[in-house]
């Protein structure tokens, strides 16, 4: 039986059926693969947001952003995109 979203088809020779559709295997290596990159950016993001919360006032003022701004930023989780992050960039 194929599983959904497959379809049993023949190959050229008419003999072996082949299996179309998504391969699980090969999308559990792309994320195996992507980890890496996606771990250090979660390292970026913890990173930056502690430094933004060591900021002082006159620092945030520089990069243009407010006390308020910085603590919720700086509070979000990891693994969180950074709303701000276009403004830091």
């Amino acid at each position: 039986m194929c599983a959904r979203n497959c379809t049993e088809t023949i190959n050229r020779s008419g003999v072996f059926p082949e299996r179309v559709g998504p391969n699980p295997i090969r999308a559990i290596w792309l994320r195996w693969k992507a980890f890496p990159a996606t771990y250090a950016d979660w390292r970026r993001r913890a990173r930056l947001r502690r430094y933004l919360a060591q900021m002082t006032d006159h620092e945030l003022m520089d990069i243009g952003l407010s006390r308020a701004e910085a603590e919720w930023e700086a509070n979000l989780p990891f693994w969180r995109r950074m709303e701000l992050g276009r403004r830091l960039n």
